[in-house]
């Protein structure tokens, strides 16, 4: 298994809108692996990466 890192940020302001970024932990540093932003308030920023990512992994194979 892969040791995975998601840091979540939200704005200030009226909108608080989130962003989140992902990092792979390999070989004693962090490897980023993606980002998604302008997240409504509300959403849960996971499934919202791991649709990023399979859409990415569509287009690599």
């Amino acid at each position: 298994d892969r040791a995975e890192i998601v840091v979540i940020i939200r704005s200030v302001g009226s909108g608080g809108y989130l962003s989140a970024d992902a990092f792979r932990y390999r070989t004693r540093s962090l490897e980023f692996i993606g980002s998604v932003s302008h997240l409504d308030k509300g959403t849960d920023p996971i499934p919202a990466l791991r649709d990023k990512f399979k859409a990415t992994e569509g287009k690599e194979g």
